[in-house]
């Protein structure tokens, strides 16, 4: 040990011994009414939070870089810390003053990360925060993600290709992998923010399973989604050392591990819940609604959570769906039961959260009496939802599942007064006449009290000293304050304890015996009340799965009646399901930008696809006449059937769709090194590769990234692609400026062009927003341009351009079709080779990638004909 370090005052070698365990995180040391960070990781705060950053003397004449948060409103300041990245260690007093010997000791108690956290305020409402753990194996990945928050944890094992998709499905707050987990995410340029490095040592079977028996507190893991012998026990065992490395002391509870798995659901991915905006709007700062937000109307922040989880995990089971559809049809159909049971859902809070911070001993008395309140109400829920329909085995389930917590409540309501005013350990929380010991204590601190105003009262009479008063602080405890206009009435038993600018502050020996009992009845009220209150957590505990059970009745029951309600107010419809490979829609409208519009403004249109007959829609208009609207909407309507969700439409027929997939919007990956062109076609590649004849696929401008002719091409072999491949025909609408294209209706039989209708006067365009049979014969940018705000000089300039280039198009170029490909007139040897080529290819077998291959070979030949007729 260097003798720069004994030179070091005692709290900074305490401080240097803390940190040297913790140099990932920032080590807040609880010191007084402060958390105190110090050198780099006070630098760092004070950026971060903007606060003051000071320093102090650590030995020596050494000075240290020192930053302070106030402990009363640490959690205000730890979202922000938490939502920039960062693992903050909490450093406790874990000594009692009373045992004071020198410094007190102090510990790391906690590590709070992004998928750690439990506060209130630093929780998204409506949103699971969701901690991820990974482990692959040679084959397989198994997957574990948990919500410390609420008590879920789920577990599977998936293929490799999956793994991704699975994840972000779950939109986790943070995730601990392995290297080869890593690799799955670089390789496909999303790698979550939170992510942290593990590497498994030596993992056994029987290890990790005792391990989760443990902490589960059961016997056998018979019915769990971890599996002996397949990677998800380990990600669950990773899970729990990870949860036992931040939690250190007070560990949450799991309810159970529930499976993970895919099946039952309609899939898509992150890129489909990107482009329909379910949850986030394209641009941040954009305050546009998303469907999410047009749907959420939850009376509970339980229901909200459980919405978002509808909507992220829609159903591929048609009696699942339907049963949704009947619990909704009832509340729609009983509009003063559904107000009346969410007038009632408004008052009850989060019992899902407070079940758990009643676990774990983090819930305050103010939160547990509303919890009790709350589980009273949950009777008269079942009372009414019983009066709606008796008949219905729906209806008649539900309320089967609302148990009595009776129990509970009283049990809560006996002990915690019903307004508890302050903290636990402050004498206001537990009820008079609960603990005669606890009564005697407070009873002496109120007496005492009475005998202090008796004494202010006394020597204010006997000395004149009107304005005398008594006060406390910790430092000094009781005190006389004498303004000093009247020091020289001060009796000469009174002595001096601290001087103030304008006032004197003294005690007396009386004073000094008084405030000795109080706090001596104090320390006991405060050991006391904690300790009944903290048996009181410990014997809630026993309640958490039927508090738990009916937390989830109760959410389903907010979102079938919210759901229920969206659909009176914005008059939705109920779809009817068929088995047969079919979309049909009347009069759809799209549910998001309809509620941007003023009432009964928003266009609605038709829709029919069917793998029989019309498959693939090519969609040709205008820019901002309602292309990618309408493709979108199909899309979201139906992605809400499936979710068992009333929909914007007159009325509606739809076959069950297994995946949902859409390939949309411009936009590079640069971290990854890809262009925009690069990512559309990795994700072009997605979908042919994925989709089957059950799946529904939305093209919006595919092949735009690059030059006309290539990008023609690949949409085109893309076109062909999922038309002639029985395993890939999947229905399909495909928005494009590429013209070219509308005459794959003359040669696939189940291609079907639509275009959105304009009315054209002279240069006067209107785009009417309505879809009508057949292809449209002009893209009418300039106008777009004119709309935009374009001078009226490069909008008449543009005009001129275009009549020239139109003209000299007509006299100059000429069109043969090979098959559907319409390619320009050239120089007969260039023209003769790409003949040959062409008619060599068999577009029933092409692959999309080998199609890009030969097209890159035409345009290399063709560069290296034209080089050589410059050079003759």
């Amino acid at each position: 040990m260097g003798k720069d370090f004994l030179d070091l005052s005692p709290s900074r070698k305490q401080f240097l011994e803390l940190k040297k365990d913790y140099l990932e995180e920032i080590l807040l040391v609880r010191v007084g009414d402060f958390y105190e960070a110090f050198d780099e990781d006070a630098k760092l705060i004070s950026k971060i939070l903007g606060i003051v950053l000071t320093s102090r003397n650590v030995g020596k004449g050494l000075r240290a870089p020192l930053a302070g948060i106030p402990y009363h409103s640490i959690d205000s300041y730890l979202k922000d810390l938490v939502d920039s990245g960062y693992r903050i260690a909490i450093c406790e007093q874990t000594e009692e003053p009373t045992s004071y010997k020198g410094i007190f000791k102090r510990e790391v108690v906690r590590i709070i990360t992004p998928g750690t956290i439990f506060e209130p305020d630093l929780l998204q409402n409506d949103k699971n925060n969701y901690l991820c753990s990974a482990i692959s194996s040679d084959f397989e990945v198994g997957i574990s993600i948990v919500d410390i928050s609420t008590g879920e944890c789920f577990a599977g094992d998936f293929p490799e290709h999956l793994v991704v998709d699975e994840i972000n499905r779950h939109s986790v707050s943070e995730l601990i992998g392995d290297n080869k987990v890593r690799m799955l995410f670089e390789e496909s340029g999303d790698l979550p923010t939170n992510f942290r490095m593990i590497s498994p040592e030596n993992q056994d079977i029987f290890t990790s399973s005792e391990k989760i028996k443990n902490f589960l507190e059961v016997k056998n893991l018979k019915n769990m989604g971890c599996v002996e012998g397949k990677p998800s026990l380990f990600a669950v065992s990773e899970i729990i050392n990870y949860i036992s490395e931040t939690q250190k002391q007070v560990l949450p509870k799991f309810n159970n591990v529930s499976e993970l798995s895919r099946d039952g659901f309609l899939l898509f991915d992150n890129q489909v819940s990107r482009d329909l905006e379910l949850f986030e709007t394209l641009t941040p700062e954009s305050k546009s609604l998303t469907l999410f937000g047009v749907l959420n109307s939850t009376k509970t922040s339980m229901g909200a959570r459980l919405l978002r989880n509808w909507i992220s995990k829609p159903l591929d089971h048609l009696k699942k769906i339907q049963d949704r559809q009947n619990l909704i049809k009832i509340f729609f159909n009983n509009n003063s039961a559904r107000k009346e049971i969410r007038s009632i859902l408004s008052s009850i809070p989060d019992m899902e959260r407070l079940m758990h911070r009643i676990i774990t001993n983090r819930i305050n008395p103010k939160e547990i009496v509303a919890l009790a309140f709350a589980v009273k109400l949950i009777p008269e829920i079942r009372k009414i939802i019983d009066s709606i329909d008796e008949k219905s085995p729906q209806i008649k389930n539900l309320s089967n599942q609302i148990i009595d917590l009776d129990e509970f409540s009283e049990k809560i309501l006996c002990v915690i007064e019903e307004e508890p005013v302050g903290l636990v350990g402050g004498g206001k929380i537990i009820k008079k006449g609960f603990n005669k010991k606890l009564d005697i204590q407070r009873g002496y601190i109120f007496e005492s009290r009475e005998k202090l105003t008796g004494i202010e009262k006394n020597i204010k009479e006997k000395t004149g000293i009107n304005n005398l008063k008594i006060g406390f602080n910790k430092i000094f405890g009781y005190y006389f304050e004498v303004s000093k206009s009247y020091i020289d009435q001060v009796p000469e038993y009174f002595h001096r304890k601290q001087t103030l600018v304008n006032a004197e502050r003294y005690t007396t020996s009386e004073l000094k015996n008084l405030e000795s009992k109080i706090i001596n009845a104090r320390d006991k009220v405060s050991s006391m009340e904690s300790e009944l209150f903290n048996k009181l957590c410990v014997s809630l505990s026993e309640y958490q799965n039927d508090v738990v059970k009916v937390a989830r009745i109760i959410s389903q029951i907010d979102v079938l009646s919210n759901l229920a309600e969206i659909s009176v107010e914005n008059n939705y419809t109920c779809p009817t399901f068929t088995t047969e490979n079919r979309i049909n829609i009347k009069a759809g409208r799209h549910p998001v930008i309809e509620k941007s519009m003023p009432y009964g403004k928003f266009i609605p249109n038709d829709i029919d696809l069917s793998n029989d007959k019309r498959q693939i829609l090519i969609i040709t208009g205008p820019n901002m006449s309602g292309k990618s609207t309408y493709i979108r909407q199909v899309a979201m309507l139906t992605l809400m059937a499936q979710i068992g969700c009333f929909i914007p439409a007159e009325k509606a027929k739809i076959g069950l769709v297994d995946q949902l997939f859409t390939r949309a919007g411009l936009s590079d990956d640069i971290g990854a090194g890809r262009s925009t062109f690069m990512v559309e076609m990795v994700e072009t590649a997605t979908v042919l590769r994925r989709a089957t004849s059950r799946s529904l696929v939305i093209l919006d401008e595919v092949g735009r990234g690059t030059s006309t002719y290539d990008g023609l091409a690949i949409a085109k072999a893309v076109v062909e692609y999922i038309h002639n491949n029985p395993q890939k025909s999947c229905k399909t609408l495909f928005a494009t400026h590429y013209h070219e294209l509308t005459n794959c209706e003359e040669y696939l039989d189940r291609c079907v062009n639509s275009r959105v209708d304009v009315d054209e006067t002279g240069k006067d365009v209107t785009f009417l927003h309505k879809i009508v049979p057949g292809a449209s014969k002009r893209s009418y940018g300039i106008h777009v341009g004119k709309l935009a705000g374009l001078p009226k000089e490069v909008i008449d300039r543009a005009y001129d351009l275009l009549s020239d280039y139109e003209g000299n198009n007509q006299e100059k170029v000429t069109y043969n079709n090979f098959n559907g490909f319409q390619i320009p007139m050239i120089d007969q040897q260039e023209e003769n080779w790409i003949s040959e080529e062409i008619f060599s290819i068999d577009v029933n077998k092409i692959t999309p990638l080998e199609a890009l291959n030969k097209l890159s070979e035409i345009k290399r030949k063709s560069e290296e004909i034209k080089e050589d007729e410059k050079n003759i």
